[in-house]
């Protein structure tokens, strides 16, 4: 069994930096995932990019829907039991908002998962 939780989340420069937590490092047949999806007033939610970034003991691999994406639209860092993403903003549509959530699973079978959560990036309201 694996637990998940948010560590934090920031905005730096044009991209958006996100770290997780896991009770226990990753093993061979565990795996995390981060689910991104940007949303922006002036665009169609459907059109948007939602990235889903699965995460393995030592490699991930980056989604949008059923399309993969090269592996150099996320940089991931594994620091034992802390996973951090970082994600240029314009791979996610230059959204206005971002809709986060996490989960671990083995197999296609749930271990835990965190709710999604909303940042904010908009100029006049800090980013949560």
């Amino acid at each position: 069994y694996t637990d998940v939780e948010w560590n934090f989340a920031s905005r730096e420069d044009d991209a958006i930096v996100l770290c997780v937590n896991v009770s226990r490092p990753l093993a061979q047949t565990v795996e995390a995932e981060v689910s991104l999806f940007g949303y922006r007033t002036d665009r169609p939610f459907v059109e948007m990019p939602k990235l889903r970034i699965s995460l393995g003991e030592l490699n991930y691999k980056v989604m949008d829907g059923q399309q993969r994406l090269d592996n150099n639209t996320a940089k991931v860092t594994y620091r034992n039991k802390s996973i951090s993403l970082h994600v240029p903003l314009s791979d996610l549509g230059n959204p206005d908002r971002i809709l986060i959530a996490a989960k671990t699973s083995r197999a296609q079978v749930p271990f835990d998962w965190v709710a999604w959560r909303i940042l904010n990036l908009s100029a006049d309201q800090p980013t949560r």
